[in-house]
């Protein structure tokens, strides 16, 4: 009788192993299929459903950005425009240049992030709206936060062409989850280079960093392209915006390109991207 069931237990996972294989497009007792008790045959199937899983995934992220760009159609770019100009208007009349500046650098913010053409912006641009974010900063944290940039072969490295709003919610994952808890003055530095046609843009900070396990659930998360947050109220959304920046990266230009992190607690964070070398307008040497 316990031979009957085990044989049971073993013949409905095999049924299921074959459902699951016909989702992915495969009969497992189709004749022109190939022999899969073969060595040959069961890398065919390794190939089959790695082929299949990767459609599906590609057609995921381009349903994520559809959304986005139904949400982004939805906003009166004009009339936020007119208010914030408004406001930097009464703001001068009035003597409050701070608030003016605050309301201009807003301004552009926004018509960059919402400005319609090419997904692709050049490195310069991205670094142009990251400083506007940090201007904005500065003024919630006066004397805080120091930024620092270092770009060997800098004209080159800032025709680069990246994804674009790639840099700033780095920056502010930076601010948000690391030096706002970090007691005293922080340093975000941005760093980028360039080797043979990869390009290399790491982002680090000398804030509070991520414990360990949070740490690794946030790097898994990043790998298979899942939702994550932190249980703690204060961190909540960590991990957003670095899914999907890996997510847009790789759908732009290919899973061997992406986003990595690696940190230590109390001592700060390094975000690295990589991506192939495209220019503006010059050749790739």
């Amino acid at each position: 009788m316990e031979i009957l069931l085990s044989w049971k237990r073993k013949w409905k996972q095999w049924r299921g192993f074959i459902r699951e294989l016909k989702r992915h497009g495969i009969d497992f007792y189709d004749r022109n299929q190939p022999d899969f008790r073969t060595e040959d045959g069961i890398r065919q199937l390794i190939e089959q459903i790695a082929l299949s899983v990767n459609s599906g995934y590609s057609a995921h992220l381009m349903k994520v950005q559809a959304q986005i760009n139904a949400l982004n159609s939805q906003i009166n770019p004009h009339f936020l425009y007119n208010t914030l100009e408004m406001i930097r208007s009464q703001a001068l009349i009035q003597g409050a240049e701070d608030v003016a500046e605050m309301a201009e650098t807003l301004s552009l913010m926004f018509r960059y992030s919402i400005s319609k053409g090419d997904n692709l912006v050049t490195f310069r641009e991205e670094m142009e709206n990251l400083e506007r974010y940090f201007t904005i900063q500065q003024y919630r944290f006066p004397n805080r936060f120091t930024l620092e940039k270092i770009f060997p072969d800098s004209e080159e490295i800032m025709n680069c062409r990246i994804p674009k709003l790639t840099l700033q919610p780095l920056i502010e994952n930076a601010v948000y989850h690391g030096l706002e808890k970090k007691l005293g003055k922080g340093t975000i530095t941005v760093r980028a280079f360039t080797v043979g046609k990869r390009l290399t843009i790491r982002v680090y900070d000398d804030g509070e960093g991520i414990a360990p396990e949070r740490l690794e659930e946030l790097q898994k998360a990043i790998e298979m392209g899942i939702s994550y947050v932190y249980t703690d109220k204060r961190s909540k959304g960590n991990g957003v915006a670095l899914i999907n920046i890996n997510q847009r990266i790789q759908l732009q230009f290919g899973r061997e390109y992406g986003l990595s992190i690696s940190s230590v607690l109390h001592k700060g964070t390094i975000v690295e991207l990589t991506l192939p070398v495209e220019y503006e307008e010059c050749p790739v040497s």
